[in-house]
């Protein structure tokens, strides 16, 4: 029951990326709520919750990724479970680091799509997916503390508080 919450979540995050966040947009950029959500879920929750927050944030990301699909659901299911890997080892309530994690793991899918994208002759706008990076940080930092309190609550994790 729980993941199919998670998937609902998933779809209005997916929803608001596509719709709201576009008319918002900074120089051609914005940030994508569903790739800030999986990462910092990715951190709290571990690596079994990482590989499927990857998989199904990669897949719906790829349902309007029409020049590269299967790219999303590549780098997010990678991306998710190094999150995961480095969330291991973190002190959660710390928002410095799940916001340095977001820019680097932003950076790192910003130049995964390059790449990718390299291969198959398709180009991308640098500055723009770079922006991106940065406004993905910018929520991170913003809604991280909201998201930790949110699985806190509604999914039973286990946390000591002093």
């Amino acid at each position: 029951m729980k993941r199919i919450y998670l998937i609902i979540i998933l779809v209005l995050l997916l929803i608001i990326d596509n719709t709201l966040l576009p008319s918002y947009s900074i120089a051609g950029a914005f940030p994508s709520l569903l790739f800030v959500f999986a990462m910092a879920y990715s951190v709290i929750r571990g690596k079994n919750e990482a590989l499927f927050i990857g998989i199904v944030s990669g897949f719906l990301q790829d349902l309007f990724f029409f020049s590269g699909f299967g790219v999303n659901l590549f780098l997010n299911t990678l991306l998710c479970l190094l999150c995961a890997k480095i969330g291991e080892s973190i002190f959660k309530e710390n928002r410095i680091v799940p916001i340095l994690i977001a820019l680097f793991i932003s950076t790192l899918k910003v130049l995964g799509v390059v790449i990718i994208f390299k291969l198959f002759v398709i180009s991308i706008d640098m500055k723009v997916a770079l922006l991106s990076a940065v406004l993905n940080t910018i929520c991170m930092m913003l809604f991280y503390r909201f998201i930790l309190n949110m699985l806190d609550k509604y999914l039973d994790r286990n946390t000591w508080r002093f």
